[in-house]
């Protein structure tokens, strides 16, 4: 779909991460945001156990990484 929306075959309801980069390039243009749905949890499952340190490193990475790219998006310092 982002390929078909890059060279103007449509509209389209994507993450912004995914097409950022032709956002600020002037690439592609917002449309309807009075529409657009509101933001969601994310959640992550795993077995009840304790994880291991592996699993608790990815988990924090992905805390990090998600709610830096949220307080970006919504212009809010780190």
């Amino acid at each position: 779909m982002r390929g078909a929306i890059l060279v103007g075959f449509g509209i389209v309801q994507m993450p912004v991460f995914w097409v950022e980069g032709a956002l600020e390039e002037g690439r592609l243009v917002r449309v309807l945001d009075h529409c657009a749905p509101q933001p969601e949890l994310v959640w992550i499952v795993r077995p009840p156990h304790t994880p291991s340190p592996c699993v608790r490193g990815v988990i924090e990475l992905l805390r990090t990484e998600l709610v830096q790219r949220l307080k970006a998006e919504e212009g809010l310092p780190n």
